[in-house]
């Protein structure tokens, strides 16, 4: 069951993986909103939401300000595809396809069956959601590396605000239940949620529930999990438009 369930969902990032690649390879021949709705496509089927990356301007040891994980992800695919290596890009589709199966491993030991979840205590829950918010660090930590040079990924330091301390209605707060909503037209399932009924939960409950909703997914029908290809969103856009690296641990340093 789990092989089953790992290898749909790690040919499913494939199709993102080799979209990536095309990305690459055409940018230079796209105009802008085409180059906007493939970045859009890739970025919206990542198996991680919006992390909030604390930020550093390099003039200080301070690191009260933090972005979207998503927006730093968006600009070093931009920086990438104006510098295409061939050697370069199916490296990076094969550490991200390493990466992605880590991912839903971790999850599946980590989060509990569905009847499993009702019988956690507070304090069972709570460790739960700690550790998959863990998970996703370490994954986005490793899919940016794949962006990275050598020398880069050997002074990369990235760090993120704690989930806890991520208020409802922060922006990456948003973010995330928006990103947790279009996995719905993603996956094709039968009932679409809106961005603004999930923001009734906490952030750290919408990186839990999108980590439960994976898990439960694989459980229930491995056979079409995530077996959607991520071109489908940009039809759907048509149509509209007719190996990781360490870091220095997450949040400031005492």
């Amino acid at each position: 069951m789990l092989y089953s369930y790992i290898k749909n969902v790690v040919d499913n990032w494939t199709s993102s993986c080799e979209l990536l690649v095309v990305f690459y390879r055409t940018d230079w021949l796209m105009e802008g909103d085409a180059v906007a709705d493939v970045r859009m496509a890739v970025i919206c089927s990542l198996p991680c939401p919006p992390l909030p990356m604390l930020m550093n301007r390099g003039l200080d040891e301070k690191w009260s300000d933090f972005c979207n994980s998503h927006d730093f992800l968006a600009h070093l695919m931009n920086v990438a595809s104006k510098n295409p290596d061939e050697a370069r890009d199916f490296s990076l589709y094969a550490v991200q396809q390493v990466l992605t199966t880590q991912l839903l491993q971790g999850i599946d030991r980590i989060v509990p069956k569905k009847d499993h979840r009702k019988l956690l205590s507070a304090q069972e829950k709570d460790a739960v959601k700690s550790k998959v918010e863990g998970l996703f660090h370490v994954f986005f930590r490793g899919y940016v590396s794949t962006y990275l040079t050598e020398e880069q990924r050997k002074r990369a330091d990235i760090r993120f605000k704690p989930a806890v301390d991520v208020g409802k209605g922060d922006k990456i707060h948003v973010f995330a239940c928006s990103h947790l909503a279009g996995q719905d037209m993603l996956r094709k399932r039968e009932k679409c949620r809106k961005s603004a009924s999930l923001q009734k939960k906490s952030y750290e409950d919408v990186l839990y529930l999108f980590a439960c909703e994976m898990r439960d997914e694989g459980e229930e029908n491995p056979a079409e999990v995530m077996s959607r290809n991520t071109l489908d969103l940009l039809e759907s856009s048509d149509e509209k438009n007719t190996g990781m690296f360490s870091s220095g641990g997450d949040g400031p340093r005492s």
